[in-house]
């Protein structure tokens, strides 16, 4: 992961199916999102604790700790936007 500032935008999509066509539908605007905030946008699609001793669900535990060269990250979930993007305005969380 190639770090060019101190924020990042994270979503986690490990797998195909129906969780990475939801991460190709929010793909374009989370980059976006990254952008406006200044943020790298970081996508991970495997697993973080490659024993796999952790279930899918636990990996988001591991999160915070493989994004610790950033000052602050958010993570969202790839189902939180399911609204059409053509009206939408993300939270500026990260732009403080």
């Amino acid at each position: 992961m190639e770090k060019h500032h101190d924020r990042a935008v994270c979503v986690m999509s490990v797998g195909g199916g129906k969780y990475l066509e939801q991460y190709r539908i929010v793909e374009r605007q989370m980059q976006q999102y990254a952008a406006r905030c200044n943020a790298d946008f970081v996508f991970i699609n495997d697993w973080i604790d490659k024993s796999r001793k952790r279930d899918i669900y636990s990996q988001k535990l591991l999160i915070a700790d493989y994004l610790r060269q950033y000052e602050l990250a958010a993570f969202f979930d790839l189902d939180i936007i399911t609204v059409s993007y053509t009206h939408l305005t993300l939270p500026t969380i990260l732009l403080v």
